[in-house]
């Protein structure tokens, strides 16, 4: 019993830790932060040529939150100059930061 009360501790602790740092990550990313996308989509087959996607490398040009406190952003492309928006949370998962300004 007393295992299962200190491992149920352990794993609280250490959930409220990482939900933490989560949001310490979240709230340091700011306007000018260059991001790079996580998956380079190759084909299958070896003689097709690599897909090349658009949006390689993005940096955050506005941030701002919503009624229900989510954070969302504009970022532009640094290849093509186009923008977009999404939740700062959906962004994070295929971007990653590699230069913070």
């Amino acid at each position: 019993m007393i295992t299962i009360l200190s491992l149920a501790i352990y794993f609280y602790f250490g959930t409220k830790k990482y939900v933490r740092e989560y949001n310490k990550y979240i709230n340091s990313i700011c306007v000018g932060d260059i991001f790079e996308f996580n998956y380079i989509l190759t084909p299958e087959n070896p003689f097709e040529r690599k897909i090349e996607s658009t949006f390689t490398r993005c940096v955050i040009t506005d941030i701002k939150e919503d009624d229900r406190g989510n954070k969302w952003i504009k970022y532009k492309c640094l290849k093509s100059n186009d923008e977009s928006s999404c939740q700062l949370t959906s962004f994070i998962e295929d971007y990653t930061r590699i230069d913070n300004k």
